[in-house]
């Protein structure tokens, strides 16, 4: 909570107490997590001084709502945000009671789903779902256009299983969807996360996973794409970005 709330000093003392009570099991993830933590408090000490004028605005309504709203990606004049929500709500985003009055609560789904807004300058509009990505029972999240924006890349899950999909950009729908293969999505794994774009010229996948060789939990791999269906052996981002937790 110290680092959280920018007391770095105090975190890094709190730390270092922490790495002596586990100095004698050199090997356990107490120790190794306190040794990350104090180099990220010396880091952090360093870095304050090196702080940006620019300014932060949280987006108004209708597109940050009482609900949680992430993964943001702006494309060709439109917003694409993931937010989650219930199947049955009214104008204000709360739980339809006319709705109600047909489902059951229980049969009411909440999910985690991609929607669209249109943009015109700093003005959004007519949020709604991204309706060719959902599945029922699914949730939907992160999603990315591939560079050429002929693609478009997301994750679906359900039961705290991921995968990444990918489907062909066909004007304002997502048609052709299929999973990527068992190069990306390793069997019994989680991937997800999935952002493409384009570095000294070759496109690049960036997703997370906690894929067999990592550092802990899910880390940050990445592909090359050729021919936009073809990926390479995804590699890690090594220890310098990917920590003993998760990476999201």
């Amino acid at each position: 909570m110290q680092k959280k709330y920018g007391k770095y000093a105090e975190a890094l003392e709190s730390w270092k107490q922490t790495k002596k009570v586990y100095k004698r099991n050199l090997d356990s993830y107490e120790f190794e997590k306190a040794r990350q933590e104090i180099k990220s408090c010396l880091w952090a000490k360093k870095a304050i001084r090196d702080t940006s004028d620019h300014l932060l605005f949280q987006l108004p309504e209708p597109v940050n709502t009482p609900d949680t709203e992430l993964a943001p990606v702006l494309h060709d004049g439109h917003l694409y945000f993931t937010t989650m929500k219930a199947d049955s709500v009214d104008d204000n985003d709360r739980v339809n009671p006319e709705q109600t009055d047909i489902k059951k609560e229980e049969e009411i789904e909440y999910t985690i789903q991609i929607y669209q807004a249109d943009k015109e300058d700093t003005v959004f509009s007519n949020v709604e779902p991204f309706k060719t990505v959902h599945e029922k029972g699914f949730n939907s999240a992160n999603g990315s256009f591939s560079p050429d924006g002929k693609r478009f890349y997301f994750s679906r899950c359900r039961d705290y299983s991921c995968k990444i999909y990918v489907g062909k950009v066909d004007g304002d729908k997502i048609t052709e969807i299929d999973s990527l293969g068992e190069i990306i999505n390793e069997r019994g794994k989680v991937s997800t996360m999935p952002h493409s774009t384009m570095i000294n010229g070759k496109e690049v996948l960036f997703f997370c996973s906690n894929m067999p060789h990592n550092y802990g939990g899910l880390d940050i791999w990445y592909s090359y794409v050729e021919n936009g269906n073809q990926y390479s052996l995804p590699k890690s981002l090594g220890s310098t970005i990917n920590s003993l937790d998760n990476e999201i």
